[in-house]
């Protein structure tokens, strides 16, 4: 079995952090529904493929590796018709930055009541930040549709492990200055077995911007939505680091 970069260290501090469960964050080792686990004909289990650029991009790379001692604003806006608007910040404290390019760091992620402990990592590799944001997203559309929120992760997991997900060469304005990144596109439930139940959120997208050029790596990760077949998808939920440019 591939040891899938989704299954290290950084993920299962978080994982245990935010649900005190054994599982790792996306993994799909728990046991799920026959439907929900189905792969479609043909298609090897991801295990048994190769990592992803997409997998590694996120959750291999050292998104700390150029990034010195430093705290990492990221501005959190939630919005739409299902949703509580929310304007909030998620900060990453960069305590040390280490030779093997991981980095010791504190996230204080949402404020008041949406506030999600996480303990400290000592050495991250991927950006805990990004993971935090999917943690929440899962829990929302757990909350949402009534679905487990193991198969949340499922699907997001799969969707990463794709062979045809794109890594597309992109610029972004970060500091009123053009920085090139990589941004990562995944709709999780559009081809998912079980689409009939999760209903409106079918082509929920998931985008991933990406730079080694930006501190934590992270420049970017917002879901959309289509809140009716008449109108064209909407941001919802974004989380953009300091001096970027917010979607929506």
């Amino acid at each position: 079995m591939i040891d899938r970069p989704i299954f290290r260290s950084g993920a299962i501090a978080l994982m245990l952090a935010l649900s005190c469960q054994a599982t790792i964050v996306l993994a799909a080792n728990t046991s799920q529904p026959a439907a929900a686990s189905a792969q479609p004909p043909g298609k090897a289990a991801p295990e048994s493929d190769p990592i992803t650029e997409a997998e590694r991009k996120l959750f291999l790379d050292k998104h700390f590796a150029n990034t010195t001692r430093q705290s990492i604003d990221y501005t959190y806006r939630q919005a739409g018709p299902s949703m509580t608007t929310l304007n909030d910040k998620v900060k990453v404290d960069v305590r040390q930055r280490h030779e093997d390019g991981t980095a010791s760091v504190n996230v204080d992620f949402l404020s008041g009541p949406n506030h999600t402990p996480i303990a400290p990592i000592d050495h991250a590799e991927g950006n805990p930040a990004l993971l935090g944001f999917l943690e929440r997203d899962i829990a929302e559309m757990k909350r949402f549709t009534g679905g487990s929120t193991v198969y949340f992760r499922k699907r997001i997991r799969l969707a990463l492990a794709d062979s045809n997900v794109k890594v597309d060469k992109v610029n972004v304005k970060f500091e009123n200055k053009q920085v090139a990144a990589d941004r990562i596109v995944i709709q999780p439930y559009v081809n998912d077995p079980m689409k009939e139940k999760i209903g409106k959120y079918t082509a929920k997208r998931y985008v991933f911007v990406i730079s080694p050029n930006i501190p934590g790596g992270l420049y970017q990760v917002y879901t959309s939505e289509k809140f009716a077949e008449s109108q064209p998808a909407q941001v919802d939920t974004s989380m953009t680091i300091s001096g970027g440019e917010i979607p929506g």
